[in-house]
């Protein structure tokens, strides 16, 4: 479908940009490419209005990403089936698409309706690229999300099918807790054991982590290793 024929398709207000009377012919342009571009790309029959750029920076359309910023979308709004479009980047890997929305002014510490930040879900995917840019654009590595998550617990809790080490040692480097514990009084070397992340665990003990706190269940890292099957990183943590 071509842009004239998705014009006649659609009233003009629906493709006027995000900005309600916003007339102006880049504005109409970069919606219209979103609506057309971004339902695509994504997969799904249409995309319009508020949706357009999450959905570009989820796919990773860089150069769509630059078109709807130029048409005065937000590059912090969230649509509404998807949070802002720095979460929506950081999820999925989508670092120059990460690189361009930062630059258009987007809050490095934006988060998404279940109150993960881009920089939580970078670095439980390992995506260390973006989780360096977020902190260098300001994002706060000892940030707390849901249930008093740090962004290096989500690490741990993710590093044993994606290894993370990489994330981990970016994280503590930028003052990441390493002993901070969650609600359920939980640090991230339990985390990293009980749900085998070797690697991460391997840093963390490095790093000098406290093996010996217990969470409100008294168990300690080691006793989650136990309780999960994880027999390497138990002998790792050593005996009682």
């Amino acid at each position: 479908m071509g842009l004239l024929s998705l014009c006649c398709l659609y009233p003009l207000h629906v493709l006027s940009g995000p900005k309600t009377g916003d007339w102006n012919l880049p504005a109409r342009l970069g919606s219209a490419l979103g609506i057309l571009l971004a339902g695509t790309a994504g997969g799904f029959l249409l995309v319009q209005g508020r949706e357009a750029l999450p959905a570009a920076a989820r796919d990773g359309h860089p150069w769509l990403v630059r078109a709807l910023l130029l048409a005065h979308y937000s590059p912090d709004a969230s649509g509404r089936y998807a949070g802002p479009p720095t979460t929506e980047a950081a999820l999925k890997g989508q670092e120059e698409v990460i690189e361009i929305l930062l630059g258009a002014g987007a809050k490095p510490g934006a988060a998404n309706s279940y109150g993960l930040s881009a920089l939580t879900l970078a670095a439980g995917r390992g995506h260390s690229g973006i989780v360096r840019k977020l902190l260098a654009a300001g994002a706060r590595a000892d940030e707390r999300g849901p249930k008093g998550w740090t962004p290096l617990m989500q690490a741990a809790y993710l590093g044993g099918p994606l290894g993370n080490a990489e994330t981990a040692g970016i994280l503590l480097g930028a003052g990441a807790p390493m002993d901070a514990v969650n609600e359920d009084g939980e640090t991230a070397l339990m985390a990293a054991a009980r749900e085998g992340s070797a690697e991460v665990l391997e840093v963390l003990l490095q790093k000098g982590a406290r093996r010996d706190l217990r969470n409100k269940k008294g168990q300690t890292a080691r006793d989650l290793a136990v309780s999960s099957g994880r027999l390497e990183i138990t002998r790792r943590l050593g005996k009682r």
